[in-house]
């Protein structure tokens, strides 16, 4: 699995990278700081998952998933932040993401997270749900799917 990880914080980049250099069947194929940075590198190293921090300058994560979903419908992507609210959850998803972690969390749930996106399957924060209102997941499915049917008409456009 190609893995591209995007955060303005080069310690946390650092920190993902070890966490996931441990799993041979990851790679790391690129790095990038903010969220232009991350179209660009993305669209020259084609990942298969995208690890994105919400809060760089710029451009921020929600805005880069956003574009990113369109131009490259196949990568997924697994939003990163220290936002711990339902809300931040829902509006990731509306971006296009398929996964959320939050930081405080990431030694526990990355690679769990990683694996689940990477099939193209949801993974939501198990800390999310102790911490407000229940997040739909039938809902964020049923938005998910809608979504990827559109970009399919749009590339077959």
């Amino acid at each position: 699995m190609r893995v591209l990880v995007v955060d303005d914080h080069e310690v946390v980049r650092r920190g993902l990278t070890s966490l996931l250099v441990a799993h041979p069947e990851c790679v790391i194929c690129g790095e990038a700081t903010q969220g232009k940075e991350a179209i660009e590198k993305a669209i020259d190293v084609r990942p298969d998952v995208i690890i994105m921090d919400v809060s760089m300058p710029t451009l921020n994560g929600l805005e880069a998933t956003r574009t990113l979903r369109t131009l490259l419908p196949s990568c997924e992507i697994l939003v990163l932040s220290q936002h711990d609210s339902p809300e931040m959850v829902r509006q990731a998803f509306r971006a296009g993401a398929r996964g959320y972690v939050v930081k405080s969390s990431v030694g526990k749930n990355l690679w769990d997270a990683l694996q689940k996106v990477s099939r193209h399957e949801l993974f939501i924060d198990p800390a999310i749900s102790e911490i407000g209102a229940p997040i739909d997941v039938q809902e964020i499915v049923r938005r998910s799917a809608a979504l990827e049917q559109a970009l399919l008409e749009s590339e077959e456009l």
